[in-house]
C-alpha cells in the first residue's frame, strides 16, 4: 500500500487509494467475522453435544496455536 501511495504523483489519487483500501479492509474483516461466527451460532442452537464438541475443538486449537507461538518465542530467545 505504501508503495502505491508513493508511486502516485497526485495527492488526490493517493488519498482515494487509502480510502478504498480502508473500506475494503473493513468489509473483508466484517465478512470474515460473519463466516467465523456462523458455526458458533449454529453450535448453540443445534444442541448440547455438538456445542460441547465444537467448544472442545475450538479450545484445543487455541491452546495448540498459543503453545506453538510460545515455543517459537522461547526457542528464539534460547530458553528452550
Amino acid at each position: 500500500m505504501v508503495l502505491v501511495v508513493t508511486a502516485t504523483h497526485s495527492i488526490t489519487l493517493s488519498f482515494l487509494h487509502m480510502i478504498l483500501f480502508c473500506i475494503g479492509a473493513l468489509v473483508g474483516m466484517g465478512l470474515l467475522t460473519i463466516v467465523a461466527a456462523m458455526p458458533l451460532s449454529l453450535a448453540g442452537t443445534r444442541g448440547a453435544i455438538f456445542g460441547n464438541l465444537f467448544s472442545t475443538i475450538t479450545a484445543c486449537l487455541c491452546l495448540w496455536t498459543g503453545g506453538t507461538i510460545a515455543f517459537q518465542c522461547l526457542t528464539k530467545v534460547g530458553i528452550y
